[in-house]
């Protein structure tokens, strides 16, 4: 009997790919956008009827969205149906393709089986693995920890789907499941997977809200702007933050928050009026004071650091990096040496702004810095920065010899820790 897949059409692949992901075609059309993005740095805005022309089989997509589509399903043109390779034109010898990785699903289909009772022990339990996933996050990045964070959360998303408990627990256990789906969210945000981490920050959201955790829910809204932006979506980033400013009701340093996201955007939007200063003015005057009564705990990296770093990137927007650099100096210099994903993030944002403006010299002593934390924290979306900016450095000619031999070096250490980074220098 013949394989299932193979009878399917390259638009039935497509849309089988998609319906896996628990995608809608605006959301794959994102997803694709981004990759290309993030690849070859070239902002394209894939909607999703065009996506569903592919599906239905009306045009094929160029080979610019083939290669979207490859890497973000990490699938080959064969398993997409992009190309039909027959039995008998493949070599005897020729492995078959592998399969494509698994994805997420947050519904599993074995039936409920109480190993532990759910009660306030294992809300506890719940709020105890969220602790140790932060501290880890800080100190290992996001690409590794996702997965387990996943995993606690899918087991916590089933348990509150279909354990028994007392009535009096309810709420407590959607703000602890709520909570773990955020910081689960967070680490496939850093990870960069961008699908993954859009749906369990709408779970987070979700969850967080039917328990009355205001104080979650507004992280979890501060985040989903902070991931529109990254996807090249300001205006729904400025909606979110816009949203919350206008209700009011917030302490201090969550609206200096919202207040930067709300500068961040403007500037995403080009718009040179309002952003960056009077709304870092404004953000400054909030910190003044300290961390308030009123603000909630996870405030504690909401620091002059970040909001260095956060001017640094609103200038960066506006393309305005001479002024840039000198703040994303500040904010690698402040920031504290056990933070090891933020350092190097930092440094990475550094080495980028150094090369925007041309100052050679002083990249070669950051990228210094950068190297011991490639193989120990696993960051996707750092990493793919340093990529970017590395393999300008390398094949810039006006770079010092040493400097641009630094930059492979880089790039060879990436490639060694398993990021692609071969079609980034020569």
């Amino acid at each position: 009997m013949a394989e299932p897949s193979k009878l399917l059409t390259m638009g039935e692949r497509l849309r089988a790919h998609r319906k896996r992901l628990d995608l809608t075609l605006d959301a794959m059309g994102d997803a694709l956008s981004s990759v290309v993005w993030e690849l070859h740095q070239r902002r394209v805005a894939i909607s999703g009827d065009r996506v569903s022309k592919w599906e239905r089989g009306v045009c094929r997509p160029t080979k610019l969205y083939r290669e979207a589509y490859r890497v973000f399903l990490d699938a080959t043109d064969e398993e997409l149906g992009f190309r039909v390779v027959t039995p008998a034109a493949r070599r005897p010898d020729a492995a078959a393709p592998a399969a494509a990785a698994p994805q997420l699903d947050l519904f599993l289909l074995e039936p409920f089986v109480a190993t532990q009772p759910v009660d306030a022990g294992y809300i506890a339990s719940l709020r105890s693995a969220t602790a140790a996933l932060v501290t880890l996050d800080n100190l290992f990045g996001g690409d590794d920890l996702s997965a387990l964070a996943v995993r606690a959360f899918r087991t916590a998303h089933r348990r509150l789907g279909s354990g028994q408990r007392e009535e009096a627990i309810e709420r407590d256990l959607l703000a602890a499941t709520g909570e773990l789906a955020e910081v689960a969210a967070w680490m496939l945000y850093d990870a960069d997977n961008q699908p993954a981490a859009r749906q369990l920050n709408q779970e987070a959201l979700l969850l967080s809200r039917l328990s009355g955790d205001r104080a979650m829910e507004l992280l979890i809204l501060q985040n989903m702007s902070m991931q529109a932006g990254r996807l090249g979506r300001p205006r729904e980033a400025l909606q979110l933050v816009t949203t919350v400013l206008n209700a009011g009701g917030l302490s201090p340093r969550v609206e200096a928050l919202f207040t930067i996201r709300e500068a961040r955007t403007r500037a995403q939007l080009g718009e040179r009026v309002t952003a960056p200063r009077g709304a870092f003015a404004k953000a400054r005057s909030l910190f003044q004071d300290g961390i308030a009564g009123t603000d909630p705990a996870w405030v504690w990296w909401v620091t002059d650091r970040e909001l260095a770093w956060h001017e640094a990137m609103c200038l960066a927007d506006l393309g305005d990096w001479a002024q840039a650099v000198e703040l994303f100096e500040l904010a690698a210099r402040r920031c504290p040496v056990d933070l090891n994903r933020t350092r190097y993030n930092d440094f990475a944002h550094l080495v980028q702004a150094f090369v925007e403006v041309g100052a050679w010299r002083e990249t070669e002593p950051v990228i210094t810095q950068i190297l011991p934390y490639v193989g120990e924290v696993g960051s996707r979306r750092t990493a793919l920065l340093l990529i970017s900016a590395a393999g300008r450095i390398a094949n810039a000619s006006v770079a010092p010899p040493s400097t641009r031999d630094a930059a492979v070096h880089l790039l060879e250490l990436l490639k060694a820790v398993g990021y692609e980074t071969a079609r980034r220098y020569a």
